[in-house]
This record gives structure tokens, C-alpha cells and sequence, in this order.
């Protein structure tokens, strides 16, 4: 899997996850989420 830096850098990330779980849910906090999706929203 990919993610990407401000600056639009590829960056590898290894996902050995179960299907299903949501990385961000289970480790992250509510300011993590929203500025998740901010960074998601501002892509489109």
C-alpha cells in the first residue's frame, strides 16, 4: 500500500492487517481522524 506526503511523495507502507480493521480506529484519536480526512478530502 501507498500514502503520500504534502509534497506528493510516495511512501511504501506495509498492511499486514486483518480485512476489516481500520488502523486509524483502533490506534488513532479524533484529531488524527479529522485531519485523515481532511487530507483525503482535499485530494478530490
Amino acid at each position: 500500500d501507498f500514502m503520500f506526503t504534502k509534497e506528493g511523495e510516495p511512501l511504501l507502507i506495509e498492511m499486514n492487517t486483518t480485512p476489516g480493521v481500520d488502523l486509524l480506529k483502533e490506534f488513532g484519536d479524533e484529531q488524527l481522524w479529522e485531519q485523515n480526512f481532511n487530507d483525503l478530502a482535499s485530494l478530490a
